[in-house]
């Protein structure tokens, strides 16, 4: 029975690596002329050298001739190939063949994603503003759709089923249209620009605009990528869907925060699922023992956890009280640039941003060596952790972590004498941040005195955040 249920798997993958042959000939035959396929193959890395193949064999059946150089590729280099393909010759059938093969490698955007998305859109109407629908479904489209007109009688199915279903009558959901065009299966980098499209002011504008990317991010988020603004077009913001490269991989897992006092002693309870237990100066942090959500850990989030943890049954009074709470670690840096940042945030931006202003994390722990600086000094071992909190800390959606430092004399002077040592530290474990995928911003203390042109260090702290959120699509509170 195994062999049996083996070689069925086997002729599975098979036929895919088959199928995906055959779409990427066809893909190749369908836009190349015959003189040209020799060229294409070898800029491909199909063939080696023009020798292997001419354009009197490619004339014959173009099709055959790049099979023919297929058959000794592994899977691996098949989808490099197919991949390349795509990038110059857009075709659904070939995306959907990768897909069968690979629905999901890092870096892609899932099909469970992509679905989430286009059900989403039922409830954008109308969906395409008042432009030409095909326009914006010719980015998904393998087939070339137009406008009818009263003179073009013959149309293909696709083009009748949009006209009939979705235009003369309202038969098809936007979701339905849009599998129908081969959203589902179209490449991604086509399918990027088809939300891309959906964002642009021609569409759509103001609050609608924001959200649309507000809904995009739910679900692009846990793919690691993010619709943010990068440009402006006649005052209006123009998006784009970027890969959160600068992300950090992985998952928090422990969030040790809000330290009022000496740094705490911890043992591994279990170091396969690396569950720390705090057995020293407990009291003198919190730790947030809950998952952030994948969109990002929200002020709300924190205050719901705040109200758990502590029975706080009214939740003003649960705000009030981690609000304190917060602010008391704060308040103990004795850092009049990090009490400023604290207060103004909320005074200024929680109201505004409401239910989706994020938590700003102070005092985190970002390494726990198990021993002091003074313990490794006493026993004559190097400092191996340099930086052990961090300022503040924000955790936004797609593994967006970022860190505000706010740098006093300390981090750069050692008794009022400049030290090049100390910065070079300090810039070096900024570097290992940055490489790790935090995004690290540093206030220079002197920042948080009146400037001379007139801009209060509150308004400088405001403008930094709004920043920040306007780069990620964290949008006012409805």
């Amino acid at each position: 029975m195994q062999s049996i249920v083996s070689g069925e798997i086997m002729n599975s993958e098979q036929n895919k690596i088959k199928k995906l042959q055959e779409e990427i000939a066809l893909t190749i035959k369908l836009h190349v002329k015959a003189y040209d396929v020799p060229e294409v193959c070898m800029r491909f890395g199909i063939q080696d050298r023009v020798k292997d193949g001419d354009a009197d064999e490619a004339h014959s059946s173009k099709s055959s001739y790049v099979k023919k150089r297929l058959i000794s590729l592994s899977k691996a280099e098949l989808m490099g190939v197919a991949s390349s393909v795509l990038e110059d010759y857009d075709n659904n059938e070939l995306s959907a063949a990768m897909l069968m093969i690979n629905s999901h490698k890092p870096g892609d955007i899932s099909d469970i994603t992509r679905r989430d998305i286009v059900k989403a859109l039922n409830y954008f109407h109308p969906l395409f503003g008042e432009v030409d629908i095909y326009d914006y479904l010719n980015i998904i489209s393998s087939e070339k759709l137009s406008l009818p007109t009263p003179n073009f009688i013959i149309y293909s199915d696709l083009q009748k089923d949009i006209y009939q279903h979705y235009i003369n009558n309202d038969d098809y959901t936007n979701e339905a249209l849009l599998i129908r065009c081969g959203i589902l299966v179209c490449s991604q980098r086509k399918f990027l620009s088809f939300l891309e499209g959906l964002l642009d002011p021609v569409l759509r504008r103001g609050d609608e605009q924001k959200k649309l990317a507000a809904e995009l991010n739910k679900f692009l988020s846990n793919d690691g990528y993010c619709a943010v603004v990068k440009d402006q077009k006649s005052g209006y913001p123009i998006y784009s869907i970027q890969n959160n490269i600068g992300g950090v991989k992985g998952n928090v897992k422990n969030l040790i925060f809000a330290s009022t006092g000496a740094k705490p002693e911890f043992v591994l309870l279990d170091a396969i699922n690396n569950d720390v237990l705090i057995t020293k100066n407990a009291d003198k942090c919190l730790v947030y023992d809950e998952n952030p959500p994948p969109a990002g850990l929200k002020w709300e989030d924190m205050v719901a956890w705040w109200q758990t943890r502590e029975h706080i049954f009214d939740l003003v009074e649960a705000r009030k009280s981690i609000g304190n709470r917060l602010f008391e670690s704060v308040r103990m840096t004795r850092s009049p640039g990090e009490i400023l940042i604290f207060k103004t945030y909320f005074k200024r931006l929680q109201k505004k941003y409401g239910k989706n202003l994020p938590a700003l994390i102070p005092q985190v722990y970002l390494h726990l060596d198990p021993l002091t600086h003074n313990q490794r000094e006493k026993l004559k071992e190097p400092v191996i952790l340099q930086r052990q909190r961090m300022d503040f800390l924000m955790l936004l959606g797609g593994g967006v972590r970022i860190v505000i430092e706010v740098d006093g004399k300390q981090h750069y002077s050692e008794n009022g004498i400049p030290s090049p040592s100390l910065y070079a530290a300090m810039v070096i474990e900024d570097r290992k941040l940055r490489l790790q995928g935090y995004e690290v911003f540093r206030f220079g203390g002197f920042e948080f005195f009146p400037s001379p042109n007139g801009i209060s260090p509150e308004d400088m702290v405001t403008e930094f955040f709004e920043a920040i959120f306007l780069k990620y699509s964290i949008t006012p509170s409805a």
